[in-house]
């Protein structure tokens, strides 16, 4: 996150990323289209504060089977007042959009590190 990149068209093919932070950077929603074929085991994916303005930009996030978190606060498109449900209908694996359920509770992110004593 907060990087710069500026386009996804060279993004690279990591097949088993599960978790990809992209939020505060310079790219447009239709550059989303590129990641599809690049991350296909992607699970969760931060897209706050980037210039996504429409449903149409992140449609084809939906061929991504395991996506199940989703960040698009401060986007445009999550200033539409239909924006929950939406989405949650678009993605029905969805688990967390924003950092909450479809019911609205909120939801903290599962570490993969665990303690050991």
């Amino acid at each position: 996150g907060n990087c710069g990149v500026e386009s996804l068209q060279n993004f690279p093919y990591l097949p088993n990323l599960v978790r990809l932070d992209l939020c505060g950077n310079n790219f447009k929603g239709a550059d989303l289209v590129h990641l599809i074929s690049r991350v296909p085991k992607l699970e969760e994916i931060y897209l706050n504060n980037n210039d996504i303005t429409s449903y149409e930009e992140i449609s084809p996030l939906k061929e991504i089977k395991e996506l199940k978190v989703i960040t698009l606060s401060d986007t445009f498109l999550s200033e539409e007042d239909d924006y929950k449900d939406q989405l949650f209908s678009m993605f029905p694996g969805l688990e967390n959009l924003d950092f909450e359920d479809r019911e609205g509770n909120p939801v903290s992110l599962s570490s993969d590190v665990t303690e050991e004593d």
